[in-house]
């Protein structure tokens, strides 16, 4: 080999090197007007009874102020109890997050939400991880209780998995496992998340959740949600 051939290819290694050392950096990067689209499937036991969930979910990102990003979403859900089919009045909520993923504020409509929404929202959160990562690196989401709020404390640790190709997107594989940490019946939650390499965007998740509280009239459901990014 000449000595021409090996400059560049030391130059390559120290490249690849640095970059080890330097880790994955994975953030979320949003931009006021980016959208999304997501279809929703579920399967749920309750009472014995199956409950199966289909629908259609579309967000904006409204604003960006400091690190705090608003993201509207319009969702129209069909739920089928026992082969039977019950529309859903189409919802809109409006999240405000930390560009961690911290969840700040959740709106259903123009009301608060609370109760069951909100503490589904909490274990769902994804948080970010605040540093580069190597495959295989664990961090931790710490919620603490509201006491005002009636809200249980939730734990889930994340793991970066890997890297994969999900449709167009380039994506990161990110596991998660945990869920309230107190309560008489806390909801648990165990999930995969393919996070978009150049956004930090949603592209898929798969969780599957134990005892999640939807609506208080409604007894506390186990089953799997599946969403897909669409766009």
């Amino acid at each position: 080999m000449n000595r021409r051939a090996v400059l560049p290819m030391g130059l390559m290694a120290l490249s690849v090197l640095a970059f080890a050392a330097q880790g994955i950096v994975i953030k979320y990067s949003p931009k006021v007007g980016d959208k999304a689209n997501y279809a929703i499937t579920g399967t749920f036991e309750v009472s014995g009874a199956e409950v199966k969930l289909t629908g259609t979910r579309a967000e904006e990102v409204t604003k960006l102020e400091d690190d705090t990003v608003t993201t509207k979403g319009t969702t129209k859900i069909s739920v089928n109890v026992m082969g039977q089919d019950m529309d859903q009045p189409e919802s809109v909520e409006t999240t405000k997050t930390k560009l961690d993923g911290t969840l700040v504020e959740v709106k259903q409509g123009e009301a608060l939400a609370e109760g069951g929404a909100l503490r589904l929202a909490r274990v769902n959160t994804f948080l970010y991880p605040s540093k580069p990562l190597a495959v295989g690196d664990t961090w931790t989401m710490e919620l603490k209780k509201d006491e005002k709020a009636d809200l249980p404390g939730v734990k889930v640790d994340f793991k970066l998995e890997g890297e994969e190709k999900v449709g167009k997107w380039d994506t990161y594989k990110i596991s998660g496992n945990g869920g309230e940490s107190e309560g008489s019946q806390p909801t648990k939650i165990k999930a995969t998340y393919w996070i978009d390499k150049a956004s930090g965007g949603m592209i898929h998740s798969l969780s599957e959740l134990t005892d999640a509280v939807f609506r208080p009239e409604v007894p506390p459901l186990s089953g799997k949600m599946d969403i897909l990014r669409k766009d």
